[in-house]
């Protein structure tokens, strides 16, 4: 067992959620994740329209 806080406690839980096959969205709301989802998607097809001309 091992303590820590701060900044060291959060870069240890970040290599642990690693490890267990975690990534931080799973730690979102489904709200903030659909918000961040559809931006993405904007985002993307964004690109893709600026790549076609």
């Amino acid at each position: 067992t091992y303590e820590a806080d701060g900044l060291l406690a959060i870069c240890i839980q970040h290599e642990m959620d690693h490890l267990m096959g975690k990534v931080f969205v799973e730690y979102l709301s489904p709200l903030k994740r659909n918000r961040i989802k559809t931006k993405l998607l904007k985002q993307k097809k964004d690109e893709e329209r600026e790549a076609a001309h």
